[in-house]
């Protein structure tokens, strides 16, 4: 609305200009002599700018005779295509300037001049890998979402406009709130083009939401062979996707394809908490007791946490169940205290040790110890 308004006012003021400049003119009383062929011709200056006019009119009329006659002369010569070739050269500049117009349209957010041009580039230029796009934004910025998915699905049928095509079919699938169909779209758009990045980012995020995560790893892993990711970041990344999946089969009770994925996950990323905890849950299933209390360590290394401690704590269930029977002795908790020190050293002064600790102390009643444990983290981290 603004910009129409401006375009108003500058066309008046050119208005108002032309008419000063003619009004102006008028007054000048100075004159033109022009002598050709014995014959003196008298020209005051309005009729001077005017004759100066008509003259670059008919300067640039001559030109287009005199290009149009060649084409003739070239025609009559032999070349069966020189006509053809001057009008389609007219009509492609009349089409080219259309779509740049288009496109600034587009930009400027004004649809519906923006689709009038478009198609009439489309009519001038007869090229729809040129025009269909700049078309279906037109469309979208109408808000015309049938006419812009008609012309997308149009560019689905030649090899080198399939990308775009689909592409613009998932921006529009994600707009009506239709997950399911935006991922497949995704996926297709991913097999075209697997170096684009946007789509990449889109394909992994829809396969995240939708706990593809068998999916969600192999894109991450397209991105590290394009050079999207560090492989840091990969390993990372990897390690949180190979967990959801460990935990995806563990749902669906396929135990042993659950325990790999678990230790995957761990070696990738030894301190990601989860991984190390279902790690150790799965190597103590099978016995391996050291095993899974090495992997806790390390994890622990990289950061406390007191899941980490509750599962080190777990690896003796024999301790947990006599310290819940009503005759229990303090022996068997004071034996996981004993092992928990052990396993806290590295990080022994930190607030998640600390309560680990103390818990153990209250259920082996010490509650002096438990005390001492918590020190002052009740005034400095209440």
């Amino acid at each position: 609305m603004l910009w129409s308004l401006i375009k108003i006012l500058l066309f008046l003021a050119a208005i108002a200009a032309l008419a000063l400049g003619v009004d102006a003119l008028q007054q000048r009383e100075e004159v033109f002599v022009i002598t050709f062929g014995g014959v003196e011709y008298t020209l005051r200056m309005l009729d001077a700018a005017v004759g100066l006019v008509l003259l670059a009119g008919l300067l640039w009329l001559g030109l287009k005779l005199v290009s149009l006659g060649l084409a003739i002369l070239r025609f009559i010569n032999g070349d069966e295509t020189a006509l053809s070739r001057y009008f389609d050269s007219q009509r492609e500049r009349r089409g080219y300037a259309a779509l740049a117009e288009a496109l600034t349209a587009v930009a400027a957010g004004e649809g519906q001049k923006a689709l009038t041009l478009a198609h009439k580039a489309r009519r001038l230029l007869k090229s729809p890998a040129l025009t269909d796009l700049i078309t279906a934004q037109a469309a979208e910025v109408c808000g015309d979402v049938q006419q812009a998915e008609a012309i997308y699905k149009r560019l689905l049928g030649q090899r080198r406009t399939r990308f775009v095509g689909v592409r613009g079919l998932l921006r529009q699938k994600l707009a009506a709130g239709e997950p399911q169909t935006a991922l497949k779209l995704a996926e297709a758009a991913f097999a075209l083009n697997p170096r684009h990045r946007e789509t990449q980012d889109m394909v992994l995020r829809l396969q995240g939401e939708h706990q593809d995560w068998a999916g969600a790893r192999q894109t991450l892993a397209a991105k590290l062979r394009y050079g999207a990711l560090p492989r840091g970041v990969y390993q990372r990344r990897d390690a949180v996707l190979t967990l959801g999946e460990a935990q995806q089969k563990a749902a669906a009770g396929d135990r042993v394809g659950s325990q790999e994925l678990a230790m995957r996950a761990n070696r990738l990323s030894p301190d990601l908490v989860p991984a190390a905890v279902m790690a150790a849950q799965g190597l103590r299933a099978q016995g391996q007791h050291r095993a899974a209390i090495r992997v806790l360590q390390k994890a622990w290394r990289g950061g406390p946490h007191p899941d980490l401690a509750v599962a080190f704590a777990d690896l003796s269930p024999q301790e947990q169940e006599d310290t819940t029977k009503a005759d229990a002795t303090k022996a068997k908790a004071a034996k996981r205290v004993a092992r928990l020190e052990k396993f806290l050293p590295p990080h022994q002064g930190t607030a998640e040790a600390r309560l680990v600790l103390a818990q153990a102390h209250i259920a082996a009643e010490d509650f002096p110890a438990a005390r001492r444990a918590l020190g002052d983290l009740c005034t400095t981290a209440p």
